[in-house]
Parts: C-alpha cells; sequence; structure tokens
C-alpha cells in the first residue's frame, strides 16, 4: 500500500509542476525537454496508479455505491437530455 501511496503522491506533484509548466518555461525554471519528460512521467504513473487501483479503493474504504455512481464510470451519460 505505501508504494501506491507514493505514486500517487509523485502523480499529483508532477500533475502540479505539468499544470505550471508555461509559468516555468517562461521564467527559466524549467527547459522544454524537461516539460515533456514531466509529461511522459505522468503518464507513466497514471499507468502505474490504474494497476493499483483496487488495493486503493479497498484500502480507502470507497463504498459500492460510489464506485457505481455517475462519477465513478468511465463515460457516464448525461443526467437530463
Amino acid at each position: 500500500m505505501a508504494c501506491a501511496l507514493n505514486l500517487l503522491c509523485d502523480l499529483f506533484a508532477l500533475q502540479n509542476i505539468e499544470a505550471d509548466k508555461g509559468f516555468r518555461q517562461e521564467h527559466g525554471r524549467l527547459a522544454s525537454v524537461r516539460t515533456k519528460s514531466v509529461t511522459r512521467e505522468g503518464n507513466r504513473l497514471c499507468n502505474a496508479v490504474r494497476r493499483q487501483a483496487g488495493p486503493l479503493i479497498d484500502a480507502l474504504g470507497v463504498p459500492d455505491a460510489i464506485l457505481g455512481a455517475p462519477l465513478g464510470l468511465r463515460d457516464p451519460a448525461p443526467a437530463d437530455r
């Protein structure tokens, strides 16, 4: 479980770096090549976290009702048409 939580922490940190990459590039804090590697590593971590989804859900005690909610669905249907 510690490994999965470490992955989530790393993913959170990279997501924040990626969200501000324009600002960081503009101010010389992040080179263009590095921004691409941040994105690549973020994608790698997403795949790693995806493989840990079951144990994370169990460890965090996410109720089955939440898992079946539209928010938890990959492609939810619109509520009202």
